[in-house]
């Protein structure tokens, strides 16, 4: 190959699912050989100062989506990449509409999560019209998980056959956990991602009030409902069982003592901090809420399974989970699956086919 350069293009490197898997790849990627470049509408984020020491970045200083098409069709112009992977919906069009002027320039499309649940992608038929009209220019279409690709077939026309699923690359810890945890009267639960409505947190404490006074949980993350959920414990007198830990750059360091990893959304597209947690070897309760989730777990192979927005049932199913079998090695295998040389395989054998 000539040319080895590869762009990354995100709004910017807030922490999130997707700005974390695209670092992840681009690691792979680097370490394979390739230039990896990151194109950001603003320069900002928790990742921002990690990727500035591995990769170039460039800032297309671009407050308006509308704008993007033009700084990306000069962005191409100027450094002539490979291939450009980008994610989110209106990025991804700008990525097609920007190949129409550099059609040699390979353009994949990554879908993180569930087109017709996603609060970003409104209006819902806007969504559904232009995707089945402008992403067919891309060269394929990535889908994190089968419930995604599913999803997005199911409310656009055509794409059928451009279609692939590819999980995403998640990287293990760089240490080894224990192969047995001491057996203590304290459990230890762990609840990491944004304090956002889709992560519904606040199901987290509804169902931590109905368990005994020996849990202790942890909240890893920020968002806009860090206020009113302390708030929400400091009503309840959880202030010395519940506690907010804010962002943390290395989710394992706070995992080594945890027990169960707990998932409350209301939707998800594969949610990286369960296969983070599957390398731990914890226990996994999640609410069954379509996306990636029985793609990592096999079913309930690996985690127990609960509806979406039931606090009891939430409740019960992390009691449960200290009464059935267990085995930390298991747990492990089961991440395997997302090791980031699989997934990088896989996605080259899509980018240089």
């Amino acid at each position: 190959m000539e040319n080895n350069q590869f762009f990354f293009l995100l709004p910017n490197l807030k922490f999130g699912g997707a700005e974390r898997v695209s670092i992840n790849l681009a690691r792979n990627l680097k370490e394979r050989g390739f230039e990896v470049y990151f194109l950001l509408m603003s320069l900002e984020g928790e990742f921002l100062k990690e990727a500035k020491e591995e990769f170039n970045v460039l800032n297309l200083s671009c407050n308006r989506t509308y704008k993007l098409p033009f700084k990306l069709i000069y962005a191409l112009w100027k450094y002539r990449p490979y291939a450009i992977i980008s994610s989110f919906w209106k990025l991804n069009l700008c990525n097609c509409l920007a190949r129409l002027f550099y059609p040699k320039v390979k353009s994949f499309l990554w879908e993180h999560g569930l087109p017709s649940l996603n609060e970003h992608n409104k209006p819902k038929w806007l969504f559904s019209i232009s995707a089945s009209l402008i992403y067919p220019i891309a060269n394929r279409i990535i889908a994190v998980s089968s419930s995604v690709s599913s999803d997005i077939k199911a409310i656009t026309f055509g794409l059928e056959h451009r279609m692939s699923v590819i999980f995403n690359p998640i990287i293990p810890p760089d240490f080894e956990f224990k192969k047995t945890k001491e057996i203590t009267n304290i459990r230890r639960l762990i609840w990491v991602g944004r304090l956002e409505n889709s992560k519904n947190p606040e199901l987290m404490i509804d169902a931590f009030l109905q368990l005994s006074e020996n849990y202790f949980l942890d909240f890893i993350g920020d968002g806009a409902l860090k206020l009113k959920l302390e708030n929400k414990c400091k009503k309840h007198g959880l202030e010395k069982r519940i506690n907010f830990r804010g962002f943390q750059s290395d989710v394992y360091e706070w995992m080594i003592n945890a027990d169960i990893l707990v998932v409350t959304s209301d939707h998800e597209g594969l949610p990286s901090v369960i296969v983070e947690a599957l390398y731990c070897g914890l226990r996994i309760v999640s609410t069954d809420c379509r996306g990636g989730i029985r793609d990592i777990l096999c079913n309930e192979k690996y985690g127990k399974l609960v509806p979406i927005r039931d606090p009891n049932a939430l409740a019960i199913a992390i009691e449960n989970s200290y009464n059935i079998s267990y085995s930390i090695d298991f747990q492990k295998k089961g991440g395997e699956r997302f090791l980031p040389k699989v997934i990088t395989d896989q996605f080259l054998n899509e980018i240089l086919a």
